[in-house]
């Protein structure tokens, strides 16, 4: 389906933006192996934790990063809407689908 392609180009496109991100951030490290500039590797530990949602179909969440005031409520990370609106538009497509093969819609019944 064309919308589930464009939901994979977009998880793709957002993987490719953030492993730049990360090679973009300074990589040096102390004698110790800590990282010199501990900003960087803050912004690293959130994007490879991104990369694995994404790999995993999933859209982060900020709660993946953060305990959450609201708790229960979970909120998509806004960099991430274009997939979110892909994955709606994706499933109201299949919806559709389904309904034109049963033969009615829905929302008659």
């Amino acid at each position: 389906m064309k919308n589930e392609n464009k939901v994979n180009e977009l998880i793709e496109a957002h993987i490719s933006r953030l492993e730049a991100d990360i090679a973009d951030r300074d990589q040096s490290t102390f004698s110790d192996g800590s990282r010199r500039n501990s900003l960087h590797a803050a912004f690293d530990a959130v994007d490879l934790k991104n990369i694995a949602s994404l790999r995993e179909g999933r859209v982060p969440l900020y709660n993946d990063h953060m305990d959450s005031m609201t708790s229960g409520n979970e909120y998509t990370m806004m960099e991430f809407d274009d997939i979110v609106e892909a994955k709606r538009t994706a499933a109201r497509q299949r919806c559709r689908i389904a309904e034109l093969e049963l033969g009615r819609d829905w929302r008659d019944q």
